[in-house]
């Protein structure tokens, strides 16, 4: 065994803490400003917040410790811990889980789209697990046994429907056989009887029709005759739908109760309860409103612990069977009197109306004053249609004077009516006291007859001691708020053993093929490489900031990026009137309208995405050039199938993230599954070192330990995983080894394109379901829906919308890890902590969110279009059994033969394009990206075909400088978003 000579950085346990710290702000805010603001921070492998305060941390924060010289300076390795504890966690509030994860619990019995008409209750219910969503114990049972009831009445109706079509068919033969008969008898003329004869010959071929299923029918179930059927099956039917009834009556049963629940997660908490804890600062709360809401805590608990005193003597009494005597009357009227002494400082209703009238009058006059600069603005709009020339600039000026005074004004307004709704909270509290002491009063005045009606006064006391929650004293409400923790921690806890699982394996798989791709095939990682260019200084001598800042062409990127995204701020925010943003999509339609590139013109484009570009010069030209390179051979497909008649536009040829493939994604998907079985087959070693510890005997011992440590968690993670997806979920065992194999293979896929292509953000249309209809079809026994509608729901929370996936989050910190040598246990505990921080603090705020407000009120796309797709599509799934008409499965085979030719004949020529490009082909954001892939390839070859290394090095700082000015001016259109109310569409998200 080899022995570790490394000497490795230290991570210290500041930098962990402020991580950890940093990892749960980011996940808040991300998810707040998300669900209340549509702002999106996180969606692709940049995260923005981490990139931000990394550049504070390099530009700002070491400059001003070294200057006050009272902390050491954070090292390289600290201010880079702390990126990757906030970058691998950023996806976690958002696309990577908790936007996801969230909803779906909170979805599957929303009334308004589980009901009769979706038919959810038949065709989704039946085969998913109750208890992995906000729901009610036994409704998936109670599913099946309703499904199969009405299976077998619509079979027994189905049966007497064939043997009455036979039986009527039969008739239908004998009338006809007469008819001509009798028309024979009379001698009708020819064309009476060709008639008839027709007639006749339709009614045996109907009769043949109905014979044949009959019979097929009487065999496959063993049946006695048709008449039979007819003559005894109809009360067999009508008690098949009795019984029926009666079990959809008793789901509807269960589904009420589910949809009870479930309208509150989709409503908010009804009047009186409050999903924010009460020591959260609340919105609309001032710094009185706060104090008085722990004041109601404090006074109001200290006289429920009187009444509470009251109750147990009072039955105590009770109990015994004793009369209540003199002194206990007294000690009882004694507590009353000081729980309403303990109540007195917070009765306040006075003050609080008070407050309430100050506030209306200062939204009345705001509202006057909108309501005056409307009109203003309205008038001077029709002046301006009316005006000359030479009025335009006055007029303009003035309208966009009045515009702005009128969003400060709507922005005002809109804080005061925050503080109103909390006025109205505290006056519904400050009411309940009042009522509370009025209520204590009249108890206590009962009590004189409290020794001949002793049982009467028990429930007073108990009514008025429910109360006291809704008055804030409650210390339950006061630390987790009245969310309904036991509907939604359940579905939740059960979830989280599949998060855990989940990311157990994403990470140790990360681990293992890290060094076969890091330093066998030396790969890029160029979001790797970015933070470190932006980070790492040569701490021995002294360096205050990277050589990056140095480099006057990293000023020229930022100009540049920070000059264009900048003039569209500007035009974005109106803080120039007449202004008009630069189009950087350059969407092709225009172009190509009418034209032989007639069929490109509904999707392509040319966008200029300034951080692609800076990206793209950071990978070899050999890859970037593949990435582009597929996706205008796709382009010239679409040209060819289009112009041989087989489509008209790229619409044409359907694809979509559920389960179906055009010729593109077989195409890619065809060739990701050879391009992942290679990578698995060349990483063999680590991935099963567990068991055979000699095939890592070579490396350091401590790498040794880490690989054989991180084969076991994949080895039995995987285990675990597929277990839990097969008695945990109810998902088949075959589907579920299958739909985990397919998982893997994506999840390489998707990791080698941002290791070694620097692809920002992806969707993978193609997964598991994709392959069943393509390759098999879903109509048949061993590949019907319902087998796998589990594990669709699984694949749909953690793979789908994946913009933010972790496993190269992983991979890229992996990296950074390597480079700069850090120890490795506290790595991961950096790693798992930073999760586990993001995680509960992202899922506490949506869960916080949604009952405050309602998931109607949620991120639209998140909490309504997205789970209500996926359950919708299950529905489909099971209902019709979809296969595949257009013989995909012929591409998904070329796009195989297409991928293992270019793996064998690169090794000897060279010039053919990398495989990158193809697998990508199942990723359709590459249409907003291969444009800028071009751009930066063809600046990579200009440099390293006329320059040095010393140029690439210099030059590098160029394209640098256009990420860093695209991400500055994203940080300038989030404050400008949040200051004016509107927001700015600059951010790093690309469809």
């Amino acid at each position: 065994m080899a022995e570790s000579t490394k000497e490795y950085s230290k991570i210290t346990i500041r930098s962990l803490l402020i991580g950890a710290l940093f990892a749960g702000f980011f996940a808040f805010v991300t998810a707040y400003l998300e669900n209340r603001r549509s702002l999106y921070l996180s969606a692709t492998q940049i995260a923005v917040l981490p990139y931000i305060l990394l550049l504070a941390m390099v530009v700002l924060i070491n400059p001003l410790i070294r200057a006050i010289r009272f902390l050491p300076r954070f090292s390289s390795t600290e201010t880079l811990i702390i990126f990757i504890m906030g970058s691998v966690s950023a996806g976690i509030s958002t696309f990577g889980l908790t936007s996801q994860v969230g909803p779906v619990i909170g979805s599957m019995f929303n009334r308004h789209w589980n009901n009769d008409q979706s038919g959810w209750h038949l065709n989704v219910t039946p085969f998913v697990n109750e208890s992995f969503f906000i729901s009610e114990p036994g409704i998936q049972n109670a599913a099946i046994v309703h499904r199969e009831a009405k299976l077998a009445v619509d079979e027994a109706r189905s049966i007497y429907d064939v043997a009455l079509r036979d039986q009527n068919a039969e008739a239908a033969v004998t009338k006809a056989t007469a008819t001509l008969d009798k028309l024979n008898a009379e001698g009708a003329d020819a064309l009476a009887l060709g008639g008839a004869k027709e007639r006749l010959n339709a009614a045996h071929v109907v009769r043949a029709e109905a014979a044949t299923e009959w019979a097929e029918l009487s065999k496959e179930h063993d049946l006695s005759s048709a008449q039979t059927i007819i003559d005894t099956w109809k009360p067999k039917i009508e008690s098949l739908q009795a019984e029926t009834d009666s079990l959809r009556n008793a789901l509807r049963q269960l589904e009420q109760r589910a949809f009870d629940k479930v309208d509150v997660f989709r409503r908010g908490l009804p009047d009186g309860k409050v999903a924010m804890p009460g020591f959260f600062f609340r919105p609309g709360d001032s710094w009185d409103s706060y104090v008085q809401r722990f004041n109601r805590l404090r006074h109001g608990r200290k006289a429920l612990s009187h009444l509470e005193k009251a109750d147990a003597i009072f039955n105590e009494t009770v109990t015994a069977g004793m009369t209540m005597t003199a002194e206990q009357r007294q000690q009882l009227e004694s507590l009353a009197d000081q729980a309403m002494t303990a109540l007195e400082p917070i009765n306040i209703k006075t003050e609080i109306e008070a407050a309430k009238r100050s506030v209306d009058q200062r939204w009345q006059e705001n509202n006057a004053e909108l309501l005056k600069t409307q009109d203003e603005l309205l008038e001077k709009q029709n002046a301006r249609r009316l005006a000359v020339e030479r009025e335009f600039d006055a007029l303009d000026r003035d309208i966009t004077t009045l515009k702005h005074r009128a969003k400060k004004l709507k922005g005002v307004l809109k804080g005061i009516e925050s503080t109103q709704a909390s006025i109205r909270q505290q006056l519904t509290t400050t009411g309940g006291i009042v009522t509370v002491i009025t209520a204590i009063t009249a108890w206590k005045s009962s009590l004189s007859d409290a020794e001949n009606q002793l049982e009467k006064f028990r429930a007073p006391l108990g009514a008025i001691i429910a109360k006291f929650p809704g008055l804030d004293a409650s210390m339950s409400r006061y630390l987790v708020g009245d969310i309904p923790w036991g509907d939604v921690l359940p579905p939740f806890l059960r979830w989280a053993g599949l998060i855990f699982l989940t990311y157990l394996v994403l990470m140790a798989f990360n681990l293992l093929i890290f060094r076969q791709w890091a330093h066998n095939e030396r790969l890029i990682y160029p979001l790797a490489e970015l933070p470190e260019l932006l980070a790492v200084t040569n701490e021995e001598n002294g360096q205050r900031l990277p050589d990056l800042f140095t480099n006057p062409l990293f000023w020229v990127g930022f100009a540049i990026s920070g000059g264009v995204l900048g003039w569209n701020l500007i035009c974005f925010l109106e803080l120039v009137p007449g202004l008009a943003p630069l189009d950087l999509n350059n969407q092709w339609r225009e172009i190509v309208q009418d034209s032989v590139l007639q069929p490109l013109s509904v999707k392509s484009k040319s966008t200029v995405f300034f951080t692609m570009i800076g990206l793209s010069f950071l990978i070899p030209a050999k890859i970037s050039f593949s990435l582009w390179f597929f996706t205008i051979l796709y382009m010239v497909q679409v040209l060819i199938l289009c112009w041989l008649g087989y489509g008209q536009t790229e619409n044409s040829f359907p694809m979509e993230w559920w389960y179906t493939l055009n010729f593109r994604g077989a195409e890619g998907a065809g060739g990701m599954m050879i391009f992942a079985a290679v990578v698995f087959y060349k990483a063999r070693k680590y991935l099963f070192c567990f068991f055979s510890p000699s095939a890592v005997s070579d490396l350091e011992a401590d790498e040794q330990k880490e690989l054989r440590i991180s084969s076991f968690c994949f080895i039995f993670g995987s285990v675990g995983l597929i277990l839990m997806l097969w008695r945990g979920m109810g998902a088949n065992l075959f589907w579920c080894i299958f739909g985990f194999i397919v998982i893997l293979i994506i999840t390489i896929g998707l990791v080698r394109a941002v290791t070694e292509g620097g692809v920002l953000g992806f969707q993978a249309w193609v997964s598991p379901f994709h392959l069943i209809r393509t390759l098999w079809g879903m109509d048949k026994a061993w590949t019907a829906p319902p087998l796998f509608a589990p594990l669709f729901i699984y694949y749909s929370v953690f793979f789908l919308d994946i913009k933010t996936f972790i496993a190269p989050a992983m991979a890229n910190c992996i990296k950074i890890r390597d480079d700069l040598k850090m120890e490795r246990f506290r790595f991961h505990i950096a790693i798992f902590s930073c999760i586990v921080v993001a995680a509960i603090v992202a899922i506490t705020t949506h869960l916080l969110l949604t009952y405050n407000k309602g998931g109607d009120n949620m991120n639209g796309w998140f909490y309504t279009g997205f789970p209500k797709g996926m359950f919708e599509q299950v529905g489909v799934m099971v209902k019709t059994s979809p296969i595949d008409t257009t013989k995909t499965s012929w591409f998904f085979g070329g796009g195989a033969v297409a991928m293992m030719a270019l793996l064998y004949f690169r090794q000897m020529f060279f010039w053919l394009p990398h495989p990158i490009g193809m697998i990508m082909l199942v990723n359709p954001i590459m249409n907003a990206y291969w444009f800028s892939i071009l751009i930066g390839w063809l600046a990579k070859v200009l440099v390293t075909r006329y320059g040095n290394k010393d140029t690439y090095r210099i030059v590098r700082g160029l394209f640098v400088g256009l990420i860093v000015g695209e991400l500055m001016i994203i940080l300038a259109a989030l404050i400008g978003s949040l200051v004016t109310g509107n927001n700015v569409p600059i951010d790093l998200n690309r469809n």
